[in-house]
C-alpha cells in the first residue's frame, strides 16, 4: 500500500515541473542558449527539434526531454548533437547530457548510454543525415 501512495504522490507533483505550453519553447531556447554560450564562450542561437513530444517520467525524477540541437554563432552552424534535458519547477530546463554529432558518428555506442533505446537509432540516423548536409565526415 505504501508503494501505491508514493506513486500517487510522485505523479501528482510531476506536472508542476513541466513549463506551461506558452512558456515551453521560450524557456527551452533560453536555457539551451545559456548552456552553449557558457561552453563556447560566445553568443549563440540554439535551435532544437524534440525527438519525443512527451517527457519521460520515471519515479520522482524530473521529467526528461530529448532533442536534436543545432547551435549557430553569427549565423554559422558551430555545433549540433543530441541533448537530454530535465524540466525543473516549471521554470527552466537543465541540460543533463549532450553528445555532439562527431561523437555520435565516431562512437555510436555512446548514444545508448544516455538516451532511451527507442530513440538511439533515430539519433544516429540524424547525425549521419546532418553530416551529409554539412560536410562533416567520419575520421
Amino acid at each position: 500500500m505504501s508503494l501505491s501512495l508514493q506513486f500517487v504522490v510522485a505523479c501528482s507533483s510531476v506536472p508542476t515541473d513541466i513549463p506551461a505550453s506558452k512558456d515551453f519553447g521560450i524557456f527551452l531556447t533560453r536555457d539551451l542558449n545559456s548552456y552553449f554560450q557558457a561552453r563556447l564562450g560566445s553568443e549563440v542561437e540554439a535551435q532544437y527539434e524534440l525527438l519525443r513530444a512527451v517527457p519521460t517520467i520515471v519515479g520522482t525524477a524530473f521529467p526528461k526531454y530529448y532533442a536534436w540541437v543545432e547551435v549557430f554563432s553569427h549565423k554559422k552552424l558551430v555545433k549540433q548533437g543530441a541533448v537530454r534535458l530535465a524540466a525543473i519547477s516549471g521554470k527552466k530546463f537543465e541540460v543533463t547530457d549532450y553528445i555532439d554529432q562527431q561523437e555520435i558518428l565516431t562512437r555510436p555506442e555512446s548514444v545508448s548510454l544516455v538516451f532511451p533505446k527507442a530513440l538511439c537509432d533515430a539519433i544516429i540516423l540524424k547525425a549521419n543525415v546532418k553530416s551529409r548536409l554539412t560536410g562533416f565526415r567520419k575520421p
